[in-house]
């Protein structure tokens, strides 16, 4: 009865003392992202805002920009606004990129920035449907390196 005691709080404290140390091989740690990598993921996705805001009514020019996920949800908002008779005109203010995670193909990281887009009418583009409404937006972003090229491949709303 004794032996088995002593055998339990040794494995209790050997588990302790390995989950402290942060020896489990099962979990990665995150790389550190370096200045160099910041300033090219930053220019990247500034690139690629200013690719979207281009785009209006024809999603083929998203490619540039967009990747996976993200490239399907914004092809399938240009086409559902098209198919109600709308144009979304995005105009995007005080764009911000925060790198969290990177590694040289992948990275994930938060992007702000105020929205002032809106919609036209697609027959009459002079006609304005809605308002800019000067919201600030904050989404998580996982981008991709594609042909040397950092795209956002995923957006989601930062929680």
């Amino acid at each position: 009865m004794v032996k088995k005691f002593v055998l339990m709080t040794v494995l209790l404290l050997l588990s302790v003392i390995l989950i402290s140390c942060g020896q489990n091989p099962g979990v990665k740690k995150p790389l550190k992202v370096s200045e160099k990598l910041k300033i090219e993921v930053n220019h990247d996705v500034k690139e690629d805002m200013a690719i979207i805001s281009k785009v209006t009514s024809e999603p083929a020019g998203l490619k540039g920009a967009l990747d996976g996920a993200a490239l399907d949800v914004f092809t399938k908002q240009i086409k559902a606004a098209a198919a109600k008779g709308r144009v979304k005109i995005r105009k995007y203010d005080d764009i911000n990129i925060k790198i969290l995670e990177a590694s040289k193909e992948v990275a994930r990281g938060e992007l702000s920035f105020i929205d002032e887009s809106y919609y036209v009418d697609k027959a009459n583009p002079s006609k304005t449907l809605t308002l800019a409404q000067g919201k600030q937006r904050t989404y998580t972003i996982h981008l991709k390196k594609v042909d040397g090229k950092w795209k956002i491949a995923v957006v989601y709303p930062k929680k």
